[in-house]
């Protein structure tokens, strides 16, 4: 993933974040994510990371 992150900072006015690990991702994004920020989780559903995305949802008000 983080050579898909790499590949698209560059082309993008948009921050890009890339983790290797989902335990590493809530954390970072506690620390970044303001009121109304979007997330767009991407990985391979064999990652997981549908689990990581609803406990974001939960965690961060609407």
């Amino acid at each position: 993933m983080t050579a898909l992150a790499d590949a698209a900072r560059p082309a993008s006015p948009l921050r890009i974040e890339s983790a290797d690990d989902p335990d590493v991702l809530l954390p970072l994004l506690n620390r970044l994510l303001k009121s109304g920020d979007v997330v767009l989780v991407k990985a391979s559903k064999s990652v997981g990371l549908e689990k990581f995305a609803n406990i974001l949802h939960a965690e961060v008000p609407a």
